[in-house]
């Protein structure tokens, strides 16, 4: 059974908080910690891979680590 509550654990995130996220949009999904939660707006994700801050990122590509419902 899906998990019908998984947009409001994306919205929950805080800074620190492991999450998984796509950029650009077309990308694959990728490890990264929350930085800024930007709700609606722009978010801001650390890369676990490169290391790297990725700023301008919307919710809609933004997801808790393992989670398969989100933006379907």
């Amino acid at each position: 059974m899906a998990d019908r509550d998984w947009l409001s654990k994306v919205e929950a995130l805080r800074p620190g908080d492991a999450c998984e996220f796509k950029y650009p949009a077309r990308s694959d999904w990728r490890r990264g910690t929350v930085r800024r939660n930007g709700g609606a707006g722009y978010w801001e994700v650390v890369d676990e891979a490169k290391g790297k801050l990725v700023s301008g990122i919307y919710i809609e590509h933004v997801r808790c680590p393992g989670q398969t419902e989100a933006w379907a």
